[in-house]
């Protein structure tokens, strides 16, 4: 079976990062190579241990059947305005998992999701598509990830937890256990959520608490 080709939409700081998790994740070079990123800004990529180029704008490229994508875009709308983009043109999204991370088996996992080094997916979870989860973060038993959402780094994301679509979670926020975050509300950088965050509200603080 020939390997697929992973190509990395967006190739600024955070898609270098994705490039080098995806050369320590499960699946490389068993089930796809690095063939490159994608970026609709003027990037050349010199830096060491990158090999391969961006391969021109997202908007102008047509993706090609032995394609698959992951996206390394943070802002969660713009993610899923861009990852929508290319699916209406054919491409296939897949995952990439570091090899040091933990998923149980009875996490119910999507696709396009990106966990970097020791995260943990814990037991009946649900990851829905586009989902990022940085380094050292932890999505408890039974909790919800929602489409598109964005994890930050040293995030605790306890027990019954529940993210609907677009969250985003700054560095070392966390949740405690049945607390809920509607869609696309930001959750600031150090912030404990105990209750309910509405949909759009961005919070911050121990507990958190309306900022705008």
């Amino acid at each position: 079976m020939s390997l697929k080709n992973l190509i990395i939409v967006g190739a600024g700081g955070f898609g270098r990062e994705v490039y080098q998790w995806a050369k320590q994740s499960f699946g490389y070079e068993t089930e796809f190579k690095l063939k490159g990123f994608l970026d609709d800004g003027k990037i050349e990529i010199n830096e060491k241990g990158i090999e391969h180029p961006v391969l021109g704008k997202i908007s102008d490229y047509q993706p090609k059947d032995d394609d698959v994508f992951i996206m390394a875009i943070a802002i969660p709308k713009l993610k899923l305005e861009i990852s929508q983009s290319l699916i209406k043109k054919g491409a296939k999204f897949t995952n990439v998992i570091h090899k040091t991370s933990i998923v149980l088996p009875s996490a119910k996992m999507g696709v396009g999701i990106v966990i970097c080094p020791f995260s943990i997916v814990s037991s009946l979870s649900e990851v829905q598509d586009h989902v990022f989860i940085n380094t050292n973060t932890t999505i408890g038993h039974d909790a919800f990830i929602g489409l598109g959402s964005t994890i930050s780094g040293h995030c605790d994301i306890t027990g019954n937890c529940h993210l609907e679509e677009g969250v985003f979670l700054g560095s070392h926020a966390c949740m405690v256990p049945k607390s809920h975050i509607g869609s696309y509300a930001v959750v600031g950088a150090g912030s404990c959520v105990v209750k309910k965050v509405a949909a759009g509200q961005t919070v911050i603080g121990v507990p958190a608490k309306k900022l705008f």
